[in-house]
């Protein structure tokens, strides 16, 4: 009596449990969004769509989510070295406020002015140092594009008539010389013309004058510009035009001309900018590419990658799986547009934290195959897929390199497949997908070295894009759904292989029907979750689903949240046994990622203010989530002195102390944990938290400290603000 009860308790105490869907900012940078740098903080700032994000060198932090001045395309930033503030103007603003815009490191804010220029976009902006003056030329509004030269000075815009006035143009720069104290207009594209100009211009306050030389860049528009002031050097990279060679770096010195090609380098892109990165010598390109968004240094001779992507790249019909031996999600392979793009590259998500990893040896790149933990070879299986072609290959992750595995028999070449660990058998499960127009409906298991076909007595329909995990609970692997967008219907059918047999189980609720959806188990609540996905109408127009139900193994239940992921299709989830959640990622080129699970309440909360060094406010952030058992949780230390003795002070009680040079210790009787910057000025010092119940909500206050000569604390140290991490 008591053994039958079970279920249905599990299935009221799992009823009872809250459950919701939580998302991280994700960085996609925008056609034309523009870099500015603010030397003040030591951050390149970038005003993408209505998100404000920040670089320190290392890594890209969302300031403000939605900003006031609303959602705009190609606006024109620049910062005002003398009030310490990025001015933003223009932009083709779909339906929210103009007018002109500051940001000081914390708050975006609109500046009331008597008169601006006319509202437009894909105008040139720079500041001129000497006069103190944003100068502000041309771009298009309602009408054609315009030829008028604008000053700003923090409070005033005032319209410049000249003697002599550059062809009218959008699409353009500027940007300050500060060598020879002059603005230099490059670029851009005649309107009226229909026509992208190869013409370099100065303004120096008065008047601007056309320069001529011996060589200079083929005509183009959306380049990107910045000034080199180490070298005193323009450097323009990218943009479109007929005679634009994509790899060419264009220096202007001030008299001629110059064109490098380094040996590698970013692609440019029309999304493509530039800024001068005054604490580090260095001019920085933002990067945004299908595999996601970076940052380069240019030092004249060469591209150096600084900052890598945040996160993969938009993608779809990818794999991941959880790396139950080493504690991390991995991902792998994917496409764009229907496979115009196949990726082959490697990522991991350890403690909450995307990584890219860079193996020797990679499968050749795919999309729509599978990948699985073996509990046999200790790492993530791989099979299938297409891409040039389809592929029967078996491959094996362990963390160092990818090891092609297996011989003698082994699963047809196939796509849109599905598999599951049995870790009870020691097996990797593979079901159905697709071979050319031929839907499959084999089992295949992997033993760690050889796949061997079965043959079960009952056998499900042939499928593809079908949903398969292992309920370690019950030793049952468990399939749902299925569908083609041309070929099959989408199915709405639950089956079940115990390693003998597949049965189909008729539960009295059942999902609605649906492929390419995700499926995990999760461990720490014993139910299959199962999310998304699509279903076909009118009957091959694909309608995503965003609903998310658990299977306890006696019925489905949807579950209603907050916040839902957007729907789409194409997408992988994965269980991540250490945040015990499950992890989504991308689909339909999204790039965002979100995890489902238990209610939990971390937090990691700056507060209070810096005491600022050398290169700006030293910055202390949460590498991951502050989650109870998180052996991967990190905390950077960053915007220190290259090779600085740094330290992260950590405390149970919060206070206020004050210090010589303006300087405040927010911990108290702290804990310290030291460490030494890197060639960026930033470490990662672990803090791996222990899965201790009685550590349940609690608060824990820390700040950093790094030796900076030029520190403010006795000349010797500056100091981060506060961060409080809330366990749980």
């Amino acid at each position: 009596m008591l053994r039958s009860s079970i279920p249905a308790l599990l299935s009221a105490a799992l009823a009872a449990q809250t459950t919701e869907w939580t998302t991280e900012p994700y960085f996609a940078a925008a056609t034309g969004s523009p870099l500015a740098y603010d030397a003040a903080r030591a951050r390149v700032v970038l005003v993408n769509d209505t998100q404000t994000w920040e670089n320190d060198g290392v890594q890209w932090q969302l300031r403000e989510p939605d900003a006031p001045h609303g959602r705009r395309s190609i606006p024109a930033v620049a910062y005002d070295a003398r009030r310490r503030v990025v001015v933003l103007f223009g932009g083709n603003v779909g339906g929210g406020p103009t007018g002109t815009w500051e940001w000081d490191g914390l708050r975006w804010q609109r500046v009331a002015t008597v008169d601006e220029p006319s509202p437009r976009w894909m105008t040139g902006l720079a500041y001129d140092d000497l006069r103190g003056v944003m100068v502000l030329y041309g771009g298009e509004g309602q009408g054609p594009a315009v030829g008028d030269t604008w000053e700003y000075d923090g409070s005033t815009w005032t319209l410049r008539p000249t003697a002599t006035v550059p062809t009218p143009r959008l699409r353009h720069r500027l940007v300050y010389d500060s060598g020879r104290g002059v603005v230099v207009l490059f670029g851009g594209m005649d309107a009226s013309a229909n026509a992208e100009l190869d013409e370099t211009w100065e303004y120096d306050g008065v008047d601007w004058v056309r320069r001529t030389s011996v060589h200079r860049p083929p005509a183009r528009r959306q380049h990107a510009m910045a000034y080199d002031a180490r070298r005193a050097r323009t450097v323009v990279f990218g943009g479109a035009g007929s005679g634009v060679d994509p790899a060419l770096v264009w220096e202007w010195d001030g008299v001629d001309w110059s064109a490098v090609r380094p040996p590698t380098g970013p692609t440019p892109t029309l999304s493509t900018d530039l800024t001068y990165d005054v604490a580090r010598g260095e001019v920085v390109l933002l990067d945004r590419s299908t595999l996601g968004v970076a940052l380069w240094a240019w030092d004249g001779a060469a591209w150096t990658r600084t900052v890598a992507s945040p996160a993969p790249g938009g993608r779809d019909t990818h794999a991941m799986a959880f790396d139950r031996e080493r504690g991390a999600v991995v991902l792998f392979g994917g496409e764009v547009l229907g496979g115009y793009l196949n990726f082959g590259d490697t990522w991991e998500r350890r403690g909450g934290v995307w990584r890219t990893r860079s193996p020797t040896t990679s499968p050749p790149a795919r999309a729509g195959h599978a990948m699985e933990f073996d509990p046999v070879g200790r790492g993530v299986l791989l099979f299938g897929g297409s891409g040039p072609t389809l592929f029967d290959d078996t491959w094996l992750w362990t963390g160092g390199d990818w090891q092609q595995v297996g011989s003698g028999a082994r699963p047809p070449a196939r796509t849109g497949h599905a598999m599951a660990a049995d870790t009870r058998r020691n097996r990797v499960v593979l079901f159905g997908g697709a071979a050319g127009v031929a839907r499959l409906d084999d089992t295949w298991e992997w033993d760690g070295s050889t796949w061997t076909r079965r043959n079960p007595t009952t056998v499900p329909p042939a499928r593809v894009n079908h949903g398969m995990v292992f309920d370690p609970v019950r030793g049952r692997t468990v399939m749902f759904g299925g569908g083609d967008l041309w070929l099959q219907p989408t199915l709405g059918d639950h089956w079940e292989w115990d390693g003998i047999d597949w049965r189909p189980v008729t539960p009295s609720t059942l999902p609605p029907s649906r492929a390419e959806h995700g499926m995990a188990f999760d461990d720490d609540r014993g139910v299959v979750v199962m999310t998304g996905g699509y279903w076909l109408w009118n009957p091959a127009i694909p309608v995503p689903r965003s609903d998310t139900w658990e299977w306890d193994g006696v019925d489905w239940a949807q579950r209603t949240t907050g916040t839902t992921p957007a729907s789409r299709t194409t997408y992988r989830v994965a269980y991540d046994a250490v945040l015990r959640r499950t992890v989504l990622f991308g689909g339909d080129l999204l790039t965002d990622t979100w995890s489902y699970g238990a209610v939990r309440r971390t937090e990691a909360e700056s507060f209070a203010t810096a005491c600022p060094g050398s290169r700006g406010a030293v910055e202390v952030t949460a590498r991951g989530v502050p989650s109870l058992g998180n052996r991967f949780f990190a905390l950077r230390v960053s915007s220190a002195l290259d090779a600085a003795p740094v330290a992260i002070a950590l405390s149970l009680r919060r206070v206020a102390l004050p210090l010589p040079g303006g300087c405040v210790v927010y911990v108290e009787n702290p804990e310290l944990c030291v460490s030494v910057a890197g060639p960026r000025g930033a470490v990662d010092i672990p803090l791996a938290l222990p899965n201790d119940p009685s550590l349940h909500g609690q608060q824990v206050f820390v700040q950093g400290v790094a030796l900076d000569a030029g520190g403010p604390l006795g000349g010797v140290a500056a100091l981060s603000a506060g961060l409080r991490l809330r366990l749980d």
